[in-house]
């Protein structure tokens, strides 16, 4: 899930340093990022699927908050580097 991150983080950021932005290209990076989003979504549905077979419903849930936390913080470092769109 981090890695759909990052890599969508480098784009972003080889993207939005040049000095202008055409609506295309704008409009390509926002299904990008809408595509990270719905892939993590789809992977930790499958992932708690998977985890609720062999642990208690709470230990998944102690687990997904865990993960979220650790995305939060990545996302933050991540928001940091890349520019808003102009």
């Amino acid at each position: 899930m981090v890695c759909l991150s990052l890599a969508l983080a480098g784009s972003l950021q080889t993207s939005m340093a040049s000095a202008g932005q055409s609506a295309e290209a704008a409009n390509k990076l926002l299904a990008d990022a809408l595509a990270v989003d719905e892939s993590e979504v789809t992977l930790r549905q499958s992932y708690s699927a998977k985890m609720g077979k062999v642990l208690t419903a709470t230990k998944v849930a102690r687990d997904l908050q865990i993960e979220k936390k650790i995305r939060a913080i990545i996302k933050f470092e991540l928001a940091s580097q890349i520019p808003l769109a102009s």
